[in-house]
């Protein structure tokens, strides 16, 4: 998707970004928007939750739901906002600190009929409604965009990549996905809708995918509690537990 050039200007965007997380190592607000997939598949992806089956829908308003209010704890300036994905994507709330109303937002949304997944439409909302250049104020915040995206056969597909391309060079902007699907195979697009979002990260991203686990499922967005300026690349993170052995 990026050509070698681009690749090598997102490797100096990373040298400058580990730059800006040396200057500022401190709890500073974040934006995050919610980009929540509302195509009917989340709606047919069922998952074992207790002994009874939950739809990918369900069980993600409950995960977001933990995820705002567990983030909210940690900072009360922590601000957030919802993006809904059909065909294309829609804001649809503003940046709010209280998770009350982000729960609301929430118990309203329905899936919706859904032919295809224009990315650009994503970046573009994006960028008129949540991201702020950089500016000399002293003030330190960033904008983190967390893409919940459950379909199995829709693969995205750029219309336009000049705003994606804006926003992912900047130092301030940070995009985390999380993948629920169904098992691949050959009747399904998992696989290739996989690799389209590894070339759409950068190294700093966290990319996440579950297939029909519960746990997982919540266990991974658990993992994007994690600063994006403070927590180490995903590449380099262990979560495994050990016991001390006694010298």
């Amino acid at each position: 998707m990026l050509t070698n050039n681009e690749k090598k200007e997102n490797q100096q965007d990373t040298m400058n970004r580990n730059i800006l997380v040396d200057q500022s190592t401190e709890n500073h607000p974040e934006n995050i928007v919610i980009c929540l997939d509302l195509s009917n598949e989340m709606n047919t992806t069922l998952f074992k939750s207790k002994g009874s089956s939950m739809t990918a829908f369900q069980l993600a308003k409950k995960m977001i739901d933990i995820f705002v209010n567990s983030k909210h704890i940690m900072n009360p300036l922590h601000r957030f906002a919802v993006i809904g994905l059909y065909d294309g994507a829609s804001w649809m709330c503003d940046f709010t600190s209280n998770p009350e109303s982000i729960n609301s937002i929430l118990h309203h949304v329905k899936p919706g009929d859904t032919q295809e997944f224009d990315m650009a439409s994503l970046f573009q909302t994006l960028n008129e409604n949540a991201v702020v250049e950089d500016d000399n104020s002293g003030s330190f915040y960033v904008v983190r965009s967390i893409l919940i995206y459950g379909r199995s056969i829709c693969k995205p597909h750029f219309s336009n990549q000049e705003v994606f391309k804006k926003l992912i060079r900047n130092q301030r902007f940070f995009l985390d996905l999380l993948y629920i699907h169904d098992i691949p195979t050959e009747d399904n697009n998992c696989q290739s809708i996989y690799e389209t979002f590894c070339d759409l990260i950068k190294p700093n991203s966290y990319l996440f995918d579950v297939t029909k686990n519960t746990v997982f499922l919540f266990d991974n967005m658990a993992k994007l509690l994690a600063h994006p300026v403070q927590r180490y690349l995903q590449e380099e993170t262990n979560y495994n537990l050990h016991r001390n052995v006694p010298m």
